[in-house]
This record gives C-alpha cells, structure tokens and sequence, in this order.
C-alpha cells in the first residue's frame, strides 16, 4: 500500500493506521477495543505507558521459608524445543541434552553449562542458545526472597 504525501501530490489509498479507506481494523481499532490510550487521541506517552498491560514478571513459589530451588516454567520448554537446529532436522538427529542452568533474579538464564551432551554438536548448541534466549523460570528463594540459584535440566529432542 503507498501512504500519500501532500508535499508530493501523491494520492493516499490508506488511513493513518495503514487500513484501505473505508474498512474498519487495524492497529487504531484494536488498541480501542483493547482499551489502550493511544497518542493519536491527544495522549502522551505517560499516558500509553500507565494504560499498558505490565510487563511479564515470573510468579514467585509459595514461600515456605529456607531455600528453594528454581523452577522452569513449562512453557518456556516447548519453546526451546519447537526451535528444532535446521541441520539437525535435515539429517534427522535427535538426542537428550542435560544442563546446569544459574538462574538469576529475575527469572532468566544467566549461565548454561552442558552436563550430558547429545551425539549432535548442533542440539548442544541449540540447547544452550534456547535456554539462554527463551528460558524462563521461578527464581530460587531463601527465606522467601529471591536468590541466584541452579538447577539441572534435561532437554529431549525428538522428531515426530
């Protein structure tokens, strides 16, 4: 689609949120349905900011006093495995990886370190880059406040 310009004598064939003229949708029209403030209806960015939904912070465990380990979230797991290595695919490699994992405060991976590797040097890496990249875990408590903690984690890859 060709956005007009009135400098240049061109014609708009699109409203200001890239919609054919004359269609309902968007961008505009979904950040209204979803209830967010938007500059384009005369708020500044203060007011975008406070009408955005927070940011996704990891749920704490129940704390129980003393220490408890980190906790993967399982979500993040099929995330790393739907990221099957391309060359891994092609010749049909599977394996199982173990890792030592430091999570950090915030519930992201910090640090991996391969304990059992997989014949395939492609799962290893994989492995590494996915838990590094979209690992996402409850953080290790000590007396119900988060700490820097490790755990062991095992990463299956197969085919089908």
């Amino acid at each position: 689609m060709r956005r007009g310009s009135a400098n240049r004598g061109l014609t708009s064939t699109t409203n200001f949120v890239g919609v054919p003229r004359g269609q309902k949708g968007g961008m505009m029209a979904r950040l209204v349905r979803f209830g967010i403030a938007v500059a384009a209806c005369g708020l500044g960015a203060a007011a975008l900011a406070q009408s955005a939904p927070p940011v996704a912070v990891p749920k704490m465990q129940a704390c129980t006093g003393g220490y408890q380990p980190p906790v993967m979230i399982r979500a993040s797991m099929m995330r790393i495995t739907e990221n099957y290595p391309a060359r891994a695919l092609r010749e049909g490699e599977e394996g199982v990886v173990g890792a030592a994992i430091t999570v950090g405060l915030d519930g992201r991976a910090m640090d991996v370190e391969i304990t059992q590797r997989a014949e395939s040097e492609d799962l290893n890496n994989a492995t590494i880059q996915g838990i590094l990249r979209y690992g996402r875990f409850m953080p290790a408590l000590q007396d119900c406040k988060p700490v820097v903690g490790e755990l062991q984690q095992t990463i299956r890859w197969a085919l089908g």
